[in-house]
This record gives C-alpha cells, sequence and structure tokens, in this order.
C-alpha cells in the first residue's frame, strides 16, 4: 500500500480514509492509538513520578512514611486515612485504603497525597516546630493502669535478672 504514516489529527493524508480502513494497522499505527498511548504514557510519567519505577527513590519515600507516621505516633495505615482526608477533604472508604496500602506495603508505592503530608511532617520537624495537633492527631496517653502494669514488669524483670547475677557469681566453678 502506498499510504505515507500520518497523524490522525492532521488534515492532510497522502491517501484515502477508505484505504486506511480496509488496513488493519490503522487503529494502532496510524489512527488515534499512538497518540492515546503516549497520552496515557505521559498521564502515568507525570502522576506516578517518572515511569520507571527506581526502587531506591520508591524506598526513600517509604521510609519517609514510616518516620513521619512515628513522628505523630500513628500507624501507618492511619497516616495514609489522614493524608486522604487533608488532602481530599473527605474519608476514604476502607476497602479502597486497604488497595492502596496494600501497594505501599508489598511494592513500596506511595501515593503522591501521602508523598505531600510525610514531607510537610519532616520539614516541621526538622524545623523543631511538629505538633500533632496542627494535623489534627491526638497524640496517645498512657492510660494509668499501663502505667503500674509497666512499673510492676520492669520490676519483675530486675528482680529475675539480679537473681541470674547473683547465682553465676556464687554458683561458678572457678
Amino acid at each position: 500500500m502506498s499510504c505515507k504514516p500520518f497523524l490522525f489529527w492532521r488534515s492532510e493524508m497522502s491517501c484515502s480514509f477508505s484505504e486506511l480502513w480496509d488496513e488493519e494497522r490503522f487503529f494502532t499505527d496510524y489512527g488515534p492509538g499512538p497518540f492515546i498511548r503516549s497520552l496515557k504514557e505521559w498521564l502515568s510519567n507525570t502522576f506516578q513520578g517518572g515511569g520507571k519505577r527506581d526502587p531506591q527513590r520508591l524506598q526513600v519515600e517509604a521510609d519517609r512514611v514510616g518516620i513521619a507516621s512515628e513522628l505523630l505516633q500513628i500507624s501507618e495505615f492511619d497516616f495514609f486515612r489522614l493524608a486522604y482526608s487533608q488532602w481530599f477533604g473527605r474519608d476514604i472508604p476502607v476497602p479502597r485504603l486497604e488497595h492502596i496500602f496494600a501497594e505501599y506495603v508489598f511494592e513500596d508505592i506511595v501515593p503522591y497525597w501521602v508523598r505531600h503530608l510525610s514531607r510537610r511532617v519532616l520539614k516541621r520537624s526538622d524545623q523543631g516546630v511538629l505538633d500533632p495537633l496542627e494535623f489534627h492527631v491526638i497524640p496517645p496517653k498512657g492510660s494509668r493502669r499501663l502505667r503500674i502494669e509497666g512499673y510492676i514488669y520492669s520490676i519483675i524483670i530486675l528482680i529475675i535478672t539480679t537473681v541470674y547475677c547473683i547465682g553465676a557469681v556464687y554458683f561458678t566453678p572457678y
């Protein structure tokens, strides 16, 4: 066939439309297919951070999320929920959040709205003015019962360690 390739948005065509229509490759080689593929590629590169997933960059972003959630003293799952609600202004449905969080856990894919919040938290921490209340997070307080149990366990461990050391000193054969 003597048709020359053309872009679908041009009006000049080197052959008739019927010739192109008969050719099966029209939608894959000459029609809107290449444009749509390039548009999808551009969108994925723009919103996924460059198309090619750099494992080192992904790991750095995942580490930032972990550090930021620790600074706010919340779980990473709750950090994702907080980031979504701050970015979009509404709560995310739990099944959708679970899907996104699973991608984060297994593939280190961090959504843009989570990256944004983690950078904000780390920036505020570096400035020394991080306040969890600014991000609508109430830091957990230990209850009186938990503190008492903690003291009791600490004393028990201290007694066991002391008995072990005394036994090691007195019952060693040398």
